[in-house]
Order: C-alpha cells, then sequence, then structure tokens
C-alpha cells in the first residue's frame, strides 16, 4: 500500500513483509513467514520506529523521517542531482523528485543474535527494501547509515542514484514508474 507521509504510515493497523517475486528463494519465504514487524512514532508525527525481526535470530532496527514535511534540506541536495540536460549520458526521463512520499532512512541498526547466515540477512533487506519501495514513492540513506550494512544491500546500491548532501554521500531509491 502505496502511503504519501509518515504520519499517514502511522495510522495503518497492520504491517507485513511480502515477496510478489517470481524466484522461488526458500529463504525469503521463510522470513514472510515468521517475522515480527512493528512500528512505533517517533519523535514527531513524521518521523517513524521500525523493528522487523525474523524468528529470533535477526533483527533490523531503524527509523524514517518524511522529508517533505520536515523540509529537509536534503530534498534540495536531491533535486540537484536529477539530471535535466537530455544530451548527457546520464540523462534519465523518468529521474525526478517527487512532491511528497519521500522519506529518509536512518539510524540503521542489524542485530544478528544467533550467527545467521549471510543469505538470511540479505533476503531480510531486500524484502525491506521491496516494503520501503512499495509504500513510499522514494527513500533515502547516507552512506555513513549504511557503513555496517553496505555489503548486504549491494544489489540494491547498484540501482540507487547516487548524490552529495552536507559533503557526504547519499542513495536515494524510488518505486518504479514514478
Amino acid at each position: 500500500m502505496f502511503v504519501t507521509r509518515v504520519s499517514t504510515f502511522l495510522e495503518q493497523n497492520e504491517y507485513k513483509l511480502s515477496y510478489e517475486g517470481s524466484a522461488d528463494i526458500e529463504v525469503i519465504h521463510q522470513i514472510v513467514a515468521s517475522h515480527t514487524f512493528t512500528v512505533s512514532p517517533g519523535v514527531n508525527k513524521n518521523h517513524a520506529d521500525i523493528s522487523i525481526s525474523y524468528s529470533n535470530k535477526i533483527t533490523l532496527n531503524f527509523s524514517i523521517r518524511d522529508l517533505h514535511q520536515e523540509k529537509s534540506p536534503m530534498i534540495q541536495s536531491m533535486k540537484a542531482s536529477v539530471v535535466e540536460d537530455t544530451s548527457s549520458d546520464e540523462y534519465d526521463y523518468w529521474d525526478s523528485i517527487p512532491p511528497y512520499g519521500v522519506v529518509e532512512v536512518y539510524e540503521v541498526e542489524l542485530i544478528d543474535r544467533a550467527g545467521s547466515e549471510e543469505s538470511e540477512i540479505e533476503a531480510l533487506f531486500r524484502l525491506v527494501n521491496s516494503y520501503l519501495m512499495n509504500t513510499f514513492l522514494m527513500f533515502t540513506y547516507r552512506s555513513s547509515e549504511i557503513t555496517k550494512i553496505e555489503k548486504y544491500i549491494q544489489e540494491d546500491i547498484q540501482f540507487a542514484r547516487m548524490y552529495t548532501h552536507e559533503g557526504e554521500s547519499c542513495y536515494r531509491l524510488k518505486m518504479l514508474g514514478w
């Protein structure tokens, strides 16, 4: 379900990871079947704290912030990264910053209590990425927020648009077709 604001996201009654891909990857199906997904309000209605656990083995905690509602200068940095010159090799007709539904993912923490296999952790991140892309129009994170988990999200990073904000590399990913 697509939402335009974090405040609207917080009003939902149920949160669940799902998988609609064609690949039959057993670990993904196991995570979908046995995860817990908890959302609580953050510092204000434009922030939310999220915790997703799988089989008491892995927990992923992170927060999200509604960048438009917070009037974040990060939006301007993102807009500056859009290539508008149609003759440039970097030009992408579909690359734009949505006027709403843009969130920053921050305070990312991965807790691995049972020495989980790398494939389990990668599958959890793939599901979370899919969830965020299907819920919000765009999400972004700073490189400093993902240093400890970067090896698990390499596949996502390769499809992300990179930009600089306050001297730091950041990545933005958006819903397909927007």
